[in-house]
C-alpha cells in the first residue's frame, strides 16, 4: 500500500462535520514548503481524517506544524478563476502528529518558511482536565427538571417519577485502619456509561450526551460532602433487566453478574468524571456489575482516603 508523508503548516481552522452515515470527520488544509535552488515553492493540500486522527485534527490551530501519513490520494480537476485547469488532491489521513516548537528535528524548522508556533501540551495528548471542565460548564444547561418527561423517565429507568434519589444512610463509620476515612453512598439511579464525546458536542446536543449530563448532575447531588481527593473508589452497579425477559428468566438472573453493555470501564469513567475534577489521585478500587437483585437499579459507592 502506497503511503504519502506530508509535513507542513495548517493554513486555516479545521472543519468538523459528519457524513451521511453519521461518521465524524475533520478536514484541514496544510501548506508544504519545498526549497529548490535557494527558492521556496509552496503547495497546498486538502486532508480529511476519520476516527482517532479526526479527534487529533480537531485540536489543530492555524499555524501549527503537522506531519501527516496518508494511504489514499484522490485527485480532482477544476478551473481557476482565470479559466485555467488545475488539479486538487485530497489525502485520507491514516496518522497525524503535531510537531511542537521544541522538535528534535532542526532541519524541519529550516525547511519551513512559516514561523513555528508552540503547541500547548494539552493539545498534544487527550486533555482530560480541559474536556472535563468544558463538559461541566455545559452541565448547567441540562438540569433534570428541564428535560422532557419521557427522557426523565428514561434516566430513572424504573425509579418513581424518573428522578434518582439517595437512600438515607447512617454517618460513615470510621475504618479500623488508622488515618483512613470511609464514605458509603447508595444512589438509586440506573447506571450508565459515559458516551464518547467530540468537539461537535459543543453545539450538537445528542440525546446520549444530554442524558449523561443529567446523570452526572444526579450523582453529584446524591453525594454531598464526598471527599475531594480519595485514594480508593469502589462501586457495585445494579442494572435493570430488559422488559423483554420473562419473569422466570428475571428471577434466575437476579443478582447475577452483568456481562452486557455498557462496558465496565465506561461506567467507571462516567462515575469518576462526574464526581471529581481530578480523578488521577484515585489509585485503587474494585468494580462490579450485577443485575438488579430486586431492590431496584442503583449504585453502591465506597470512598476511602488515606
Amino acid at each position: 500500500m502506497e503511503t504519502h508523508i506530508l509535513l507542513g503548516s495548517v493554513v486555516r481552522e479545521p472543519r468538523v462535520g459528519q457524513t451521511k452515515t453519521q461518521k465524524d470527520f475533520t478536514g484541514f488544509t496544510i501548506k508544504v514548503d519545498r526549497k529548490f535552488r535557494d527558492q521556496t515553492y509552496s503547495s497546498y493540500h486538502e486532508c480529511i481524517s476519520f476516527g482517532e486522527p479526526a479527534q487529533t485534527a480537531a485540536r489543530l490551530r492555524e499555524g501549527d506544524i503537522v506531519q501527516v501519513w496518508a494511504n489514499e490520494a484522490k485527485a480532482e480537476i477544476y478551473q481557476s478563476r482565470g479559466g485555467e485547469p488545475k488539479a486538487k488532491v485530497t489525502f485520507t489521513v491514516r496518522e497525524l502528529e503535531i510537531v511542537s516548537a521544541g522538535s528534535p528535528l532542526p532541519h524541519l524548522r529550516r525547511a519551513m518558511s512559516a514561523p513555528l508556533k508552540a503547541v500547548p501540551p494539552s493539545r498534544l495528548r487527550a486533555p482530560p482536565t480541559t474536556s472535563t471542565k468544558t463538559c461541566r460548564s455545559r452541565m448547567a444547561r441540562f438540569r433534570i427538571s428541564d428535560l422532557p418527561p419521557a427522557m426523565r423517565a428514561q434516566i430513572g429507568r424504573g425509579v418513581p417519577g424518573g428522578l434518582p434519589r439517595t437512600v438515607n444512610m447512617p454517618a460513615p463509620a470510621p475504618s479500623s485502619e488508622p488515618g483512613r476515612v470511609t464514605g458509603r453512598f447508595v444512589i438509586q439511579i440506573a447506571p450508565m456509561g459515559k458516551p464518547r464525546m467530540t468537539r461537535r458536542d459543543k453545539w450538537a446536543k445528542r440525546p446520549c450526551v444530554v442524558e449523561y449530563f443529567a446523570y452526572a448532575d444526579a450523582l453529584r447531588a446524591a453525594c454531598p460532602g464526598i471527599h475531594p481527593a480519595p485514594t480508593s473508589v469502589s462501586w457495585t452497579a445494579y442494572f435493570p433487566m430488559p422488559t423483554s425477559w420473562s419473569q422466570k428468566k428475571q428471577a434466575a438472573m437476579a443478582g447475577k453478574l452483568h456481562r452486557s453493555k455498557p462496558d465496565r470501564d465506561n461506567v467507571d469513567k462516567g462515575i469518576l468524571d462526574a464526581l471529581w475534577e481530578q480523578d488521577s489521585c484515585i489509585a485503587r478500587g474494585s468494580l462490579l456489575k450485577l443485575w438488579d437483585d430486586g431492590k431496584g437499579p442503583r449504585i453502591e459507592l465506597t470512598v476511602e482516603s488515606e
